[in-house]
């Protein structure tokens, strides 16, 4: 009697540890904290000046950090949700498909996720709500409508980016990081999109409307923001070496990676390169971590970057995380970025 109960114990146990490693699935860890990672980026530059860790600061970090899960939270969440038919023929051992997560948790954690974003604005003031309503509406469109038009989609998906760096600050002192990332994340979708096969397919069309995106919105964030007039370029003036050589660094390795992937294209199959693609999405969301640490390197700001590669090192731990689980549960939680890049 008494292994009986111990075994029902141990079995229950077993269930619940699954269901929380399949909500985690859905979430998607490393996407969530590349995203935290550049909301708290923003917040670490708007406090700057500040000489040791304020407690303004540590709120600032708080609602940003829940804002971020709840974007986060809000965009994996319906993907999956509308995509469980389609997954269910291309992609069956995603969690909805698999039947590890039901759909109606999915759309019930969307809406929770929203008004947690939403809710955590309040505290920051009117003009971060309204930008955080941009964000919400943008992950909106995406995923109800342009994630189905490649050009309208990536850009799309560089504009919530951009648009998530400015909640902690809407007006920011320092807007560069906001254009590299940008641009870094509508590189990188549209490499995905044609590594992976997604129909429907990039067009020299879309090519070209994907350009046209990004220099309007670029140029719109500087002509804006002003990132070359704000205090901290012309204090930097005399620094711009400095300043520029962690994130220009950054850009040249990570080309120097996508040039190496890139080669292997030719020599894989339709499987092999949406595999190859995953790879890619999830090395390319990881960097910018990389980027957030050579911002705050370049600025001086050490603590501040000793704190964002110890985000980058706890994303990394989350694959070791997956891997383990692979041995304890048999079917793990896949961590990767997949199809939010």
């Amino acid at each position: 009697m008494m292994n009986t109960h111990a075994d029902t114990q141990q079995t229950s146990t077993r269930t619940i540890l699954k269901d929380i490693f399949h909500l985690f699935e859905l979430g998607r860890g490393e996407v969530v904290l590349t995203l935290i990672a550049n909301i708290w980026l923003m917040t670490l530059i708007h406090h700057r000046n500040e000489p040791t860790i304020s407690s303004a600061l540590i709120i600032d970090l708080v609602l940003t950090t829940f804002i971020a899960l709840g974007l986060a939270g809000l965009g994996i969440a319906l993907n999956d949700a509308l995509d469980a038919r389609h997954d269910r023929t291309f992609a069956p051992k995603r969690p909805i498909p698999a039947g590890r997560v039901n759909v109606r948790i999915a759309i019930v954690a969307a809406i929770l996720s929203m008004i947690d974003a939403v809710a955590a604005t309040i505290w920051l003031g009117k003009l971060q709500t309204v930008v955080t309503l941009l964000a919400v509406g943008g992950i909106l469109f995406y995923n109800l409508t342009g994630r189905f038009m490649p050009a309208v989609g990536v850009v799309s998906l560089g504009l919530i980016t951009g648009l998530v760096m400015l909640i902690p600050e809407p007006r920011p002192e320092y807007a560069w990081p906001i254009v590299l990332a940008m641009t870094h994340v509508m590189f990188c979708s549209t490499a995905r999109h044609w590594l992976g096969g997604k129909r429907p397919r990039i067009t020299p069309k879309d090519g070209f409307g994907i350009c046209a995106g990004w220099l309007f919105w670029s140029m719109v964030v500087v002509g804006v923001l002003k990132p070359h007039e704000n205090p901290i370029a012309q204090a930097s003036e005399g620094h711009v070496t400095r300043l520029m050589l962690g994130p220009v660094l950054a850009i040249v390795i990570f080309s120097l990676i996508t040039s190496v992937l890139f080669t292997r294209v030719e020599k894989l199959n339709v499987s092999g390169r949406r595999q190859l693609g995953i790879r890619y999405s999830r090395i390319a969301g990881l960097w910018l971590i990389v980027y957030d640490v050579a911002w705050l390197i370049g600025l001086d700001m050490w603590w501040q970057a000793g704190l964002m590669s110890g985000l980058l090192i706890f994303a990394l731990l989350l694959i070791l995380i997956g891997r383990i689980a692979r041995t304890i549960l048999g079917n793990p939680p896949s961590f990767g970025l997949s199809n939010q890049l």
